[in-house]
């Protein structure tokens, strides 16, 4: 039998099959060949971060809710960039410390504001206390934010928000109100972080009210992160106002050894992505703790900073190390 030559065009046609064919194979060779590697190996002492999670909030903290953890790695699950800086220039690495609650005359506000360094205050506004702390703080040089009410999860189990307590159920003019009110009850502030909140920051249009006031004003916004699935920083962002989340609670539990280990954790992790936002309390323990890490902390090579400095830094592509913001 005589074979019959293909067309040219079969002949095309049949050619393209086999390399499809050929580049199918030689893929799955490819990722069969990648599965097989064996893992990389994780150097002895390299801290472990834990799974994203969306905790609930513990029993109330005096004057308020105890914030939860967050996770130790952004909730969203993206990487963390480097922070940016002029070519030829050294950043170093930077730690800002918020201490969350004052505005309660509470143990440990005397040893608080003789901290020598860069400290940021988060002024709940409602206080007895609130606007003479805020003013001493202003005056030791401290940054002051104000610490901002918001509605946690406890209330969807009968637990009653606290008077004042921005809410799901409030309007948006409302809500707006009360954070301006807030801002003049605690005077001239350069940013607000969320008290408690599990509820209402994961509200898009709750946090997007009080993201739009942040940027009128021209305020930053850190978002305390007490559930895993809050939006206000990414609000915040979309609204025009620099923000930032918090990175590590560091006194969850009311004992030196432990709030040690979380500063450690939170320059560790400074180290790593060049700046970031720290949260604890205004407590003896939690103040003694911090006072003590400081030379640990600088020998690390982190400088500790007020929180809006490392906003700048995140917000910001390229610093510009000689602004004077930045001193």
């Amino acid at each position: 039998m005589i074979p019959v030559p293909l067309p040219d065009h079969e002949r095309r046609r049949l050619a393209a099959a086999i390399a499809i064919i050929a580049g199918v194979l030689v893929l799955c060779w490819g990722l069969h060949s990648i599965a097989g590697r064996t893992p990389a190996r994780v150097e002895p002492g390299t801290p472990i971060e834990p799974p994203v999670q969306s905790p609930a909030e513990p029993p109330a903290r005096s004057p308020g809710e105890c914030v939860t953890e967050p996770p130790d790695r952004p909730v969203d699950g993206t990487p963390v960039e480097p922070v940016g800086k002029p070519a030829g220039e050294t950043l170093a690495p930077m730690l800002a410390i918020i201490l969350d609650d004052w505005g309660y005359g509470v143990a440990g506000t005397k040893e608080g504001l003789d901290l020598p360094i860069p400290l940021t205050m988060a002024v709940l506004p409602n206080g007895p206390h609130s606007r003479r702390e805020a003013d001493e703080g202003r005056g030791r040089g401290h940054e002051v934010i104000l610490h901002l009410p918001m509605e946690a999860l406890s209330t969807d189990h009968g637990v009653a928000a606290p008077e004042g307590t921005i809410t799901v159920d409030m309007d948006t003019d409302k809500i707006k109100r009360l954070v301006e009110e807030y801002i003049e009850a605690v005077g001239p502030v350069s940013g607000l972080n969320n008290h408690t909140g599990s509820k209402a920051t994961a509200d898009r249009r709750v946090a997007g009210a009080v993201a739009e006031v942040a940027a009128e004003k021209g305020l930053f916004v850190i978002d305390s992160r007490t559930i895993g699935n809050s939006v206000l920083a990414a609000v915040a962002a979309s609204a025009g106002a620099p923000s930032a989340k918090n990175e590590v609670f560091l006194d969850n539990q009311r004992d030196e050894d432990y709030v040690k280990s979380r500063l450690r954790l939170a320059a560790t992790l400074a180290r790593k992505r060049g700046a970031i936002i720290s949260i604890g309390h205004v407590d003896p323990v939690t103040v003694k703790a911090i006072l003590e890490m400081i030379p640990e902390i600088e020998e690390m090579g982190v400088t500790l900073v007020k929180a809006s400095r490392v906003v700048e830094a995140l917000n910001v592509p390229v610093m510009n190390l000689a602004d004077p913001r930045l001193k």
